[in-house]
């Protein structure tokens, strides 16, 4: 095949995953046009024809004509694209909503939207922040993707992409809160986010344009707009994390929210906008996925249909899910990425994203977005309060609201960057001891050296060393080893056992079982028992806890003792702070205490054998 000076055709996608093998129809000096058939491809339901989505005259190609070409033999450049055609015409690399930016030619002129897509592999989407996206072909959003990743290695400079509902802020459209802040306007925090007020002790109220329909249906195109009003409560340090991510990571902002709305949300986040730029993906660029999900809707029977438990979901319909998809954007070397994001389901449970708790300030509201896009998707809530009891709540929670996920995300973030460069600084200096050349180098670079590893390191240090048993968690009819939360402590480092012993640190408990009152008899000072919840706030804050504040207290046991379902478990209760503190003061004096024994312990084997070599000498003499 020819060198640069012509365009290359590549192989498109869904030919790439269907496709056992091709057959091309045209030869070296063919001049083609927009839906000629330009090749067969042979699949398992049958032949396809492959029609031309471009003009011009081909200059090469990758086989002889007519001959029939295994598809996974190919020719493959460097960027792993199936080349198969060089032409003399443009390929339209770029597009500005239908606009060729190289061409200038309107392709909706020609061609049907679908074909569009189809011409761009599915429409790799660069430029996030305008209403119509440039998108890129698979060869120019790999160099993209290439030439960005370097630019922030150069830079020691990670990419971050921040989920906003329930990870960064949590929003509500109850009107309520409307009076609320006439009546309170001191908890009013204006109209951006506040950096003299760490722990955003104040709602925001804001409004954008939205869209809306006069017809019921998810995919219809809104008939018109209006204003729509909502308050926002910004969680705990979201500006100390904002600002100092910044320094280390390169933000993104990817939503479920529509564009006005994410847009908005950035512009009181980042009011200077020098964190996200441009950078915000929102729910009309995602994919969509149409499931069956309950009539009884609730996030946790929206979970169970992710992690495959249809048969739990009793009233079924459809409804548009939009999935979240690492490579629709970073189409390449995405090791140098990380997401935060409270749902990892909707990721497909990629190794890339770390799950933070669901951060819920408006606990007696409807959520305004969610997985699917729609706030019908919300959890039922109870009865609303009202008048006084509302604004009790309100003021109780705005005054007690102690959230330090974000705190806890700082520190695990500068973390994985340092390791990542560490890391990354040492085996180069291997790999040039070795003589790999500069592109060898990074190559391997990419491969050996990822922020999924270094989460995944960092992670087995929470409980390392740490010895668990079980008991009120886990299913009997399972086996524990296949259990999540034995899976999940494993994973952070913890060795579990199926039965107590002496090698066992800690026994987790959803509630007073026969095993909690033996180890009760058995159980050493170093040895603890604790509610589940203590591990699982471990896990969310990637440190252990302290396990004071996580004791069993005697009643959190099932209400009815012939139902051991895990689903019936009590919510952890805690001590008062009085009688935590007390009870670690206890534990210390106890620890003196044995120490105190072992000194006295070795100070009368010493005595002992001091007397022991005087009687010897006294022997000796005599």
């Amino acid at each position: 095949m020819q060198e640069e000076k012509f365009s290359k055709i590549s192989l498109p996608q869904k030919y790439l995953d269907t496709g056992k093998r091709i057959k091309l129809l045209k030869d070296v000096g063919d001049t083609i046009d927009y839906k000629d058939v330009i090749a067969i491809i042979e699949s398992s339901s049958g032949d396809i024809q492959w029609r031309s989505l471009f003009k011009g005259l081909i200059k090469g190609k990758s086989q002889n004509t007519n001959d029939w070409i295994d598809i996974k033999n190919t020719m493959v450049d460097d960027d792993e694209v199936y080349v198969v055609y060089e032409l003399d015409g443009c390929v339209h690399p770029q597009l500005f909503g239908s606009l060729c930016t190289t061409c200038h030619l309107d392709l909706s002129t020609i061609l049907k939207q679908t074909e569009i897509r189809e011409l761009l592999n599915n429409g790799k989407k660069m430029q996030h922040g305008q209403s119509d996206l440039t998108m890129v072909d698979k060869r120019e959003a790999i160099k993209y993707g290439k030439k960005n990743r370097n630019s922030l290695i150069k830079q020691e400079k990670l990419a971050l992409v921040l989920d906003i509902d329930h990870t960064l802020l949590h929003v509500t459209e109850d009107i309520r809160f409307e009076t609320f802040l006439y009546r309170f306007p001191n908890y009013n925090g204006g109209d951006i986010l506040k950096s003299d007020d760490p722990k955003a002790n104040y709602l925001i109220d804001f409004s954008f344009l939205s869209p809306h329909h006069t017809h019921k249906g998810m995919s219809m195109k809104p008939t018109h707009h209006k204003h729509q009003r909502m308050f926002m409560k910004p969680r705990p340090y979201l500006y100390e994390f904002l600002h100092e991510m910044n320094k280390f990571y390169e933000l993104s902002i990817w939503t479920h929210g529509i564009r006005s709305y994410a847009k908005k949300i950035v512009e009181i986040i980042d009011p200077e906008g020098i964190l996200f730029g441009d950078r915000i993906i929102t729910r009309e660029d995602c994919e969509e996925k149409e499931v069956k999900i309950g009539k009884d809707i609730t996030s946790a029977n929206l979970e169970k249909r992710f992690l495959g438990l249809e048969d739990e979901i009793v009233e079924e319909y459809k409804r548009v899910i939009h999935r979240k998809s690492v490579t629709q954007v970073f189409t390449s070397d995405i090791d140098h990425l990380l997401i935060i994001d409270d749902k990892r389901h909707i990721w497909d449970e990629s190794e890339h994203v770390i799950k933070i708790f669901p951060f819920e300030f408006f606990k007696d509201s409807q959520d305004v977005n969610n997985a699917a896009g729609s706030k019908h998707l919300a959890e039922q809530k109870g009865p609303s309060l009202q008048g006084e009891q509302f604004e009790k709540m309100t003021l109780f929670s705005l005054q007690h609201d102690n959230d330090d996920y974000l705190k806890h995300m700082i520190r695990l973030l500068k973390a994985l960057h340092t390791n990542f460069f560490i890391h990354r600084d040492s085996k180069r200096i291997d790999l040039e001891d070795e003589g790999f050349s500069p592109e060898d180098i990074e190559r391997q670079l990419s491969k050996e050296v990822s922020l999924p590893k270094e989460l995944k390191a960092y992670a087995k240090g929470v409980f390392y060393g740490l010895h668990f048993a079980f008991t009120g968690v886990i299913d009997r009819k399972k086996k524990p080893q296949t259990s999540r939360i034995w899976r999940q402590a494993m994973a952070y480092g913890a060795t579990c056992h199926d039965t107590i012993n002496d090698k066992v640190t800690h026994l987790i408990a959803g509630c007073h079982t026969e095993k909690v009152r033996r180890a009760k008899k058995q159980f050493k000072p170093h040895q603890y028992i604790v509610h589940k919840s203590w591990l699982d706030d471990s896990i969310y804050r990637y440190e252990r806890q302290n396990e004071f504040n996580y004791v069993l207290i005697q009643d959190q046991r099932h209400s009815t003792p012939q139902r051991r379902s895990i689903r019936n478990m009590p919510k952890y209760k805690p001590f008062s702070q009085e009688l935590m503190n007390y009870q670690r003061e206890a534990k210390e004096a106890i620890e003196q205490l044995f120490k105190h024994e072992k000194k006295l312990q070795s100070l009368q084997k010493k005595t002992n054998k001091m007397l022991d070599d005087d009687d010897d000498d006294l022997s000796d003499s005599s």
